[in-house]
């Protein structure tokens, strides 16, 4: 059973940017996880919506960096969130805290990008 992306999408943004709550859904395989990704990297706005940006970094972090052993997705589950955030740093867009460290340690620990 999927959960329908729009009831997420279309949700609160306590709840839409909850990564709690999506990870519920994600480790109960209820969330199509690519069809997440795009909905993810589109949110970003190509770097207008900061909100959708912090979120997309604190996501990534959660899943790739902090919890990467006990995590249900790896980096190429995410790959258009990575690309559309990479794409915001690289256009000099303002960018929230910490996420150079994640644009780092792609590049640098796993050479991920290049």
């Amino acid at each position: 059973c999927w959960v329908c992306l729009g009831c997420v999408v279309e949700a609160r943004e306590e709840i839409r940017f909850n990564i709690e709550a999506i990870d519920v859904f994600i480790r109960a395989g209820m969330l199509n996880i690519g069809i997440y990704d795009m909905h993810l990297a589109m949110s970003m706005d190509n770097g207008t919506n900061y909100v959708s940006i912090v979120y997309a970094k604190q996501f990534l972090q959660h899943y790739l960096i902090d919890n990467r052993s006990n995590s249900p997705i790896n980096e190429s589950h995410f790959q258009a969130t990575i690309e559309a955030l990479n794409t915001i740093v690289l256009t000099g867009r303002p960018i929230p805290d910490g996420y150079i460290f994640i644009f780092c340690y792609f590049i640098f620990d796993l050479n991920y990008l290049f």
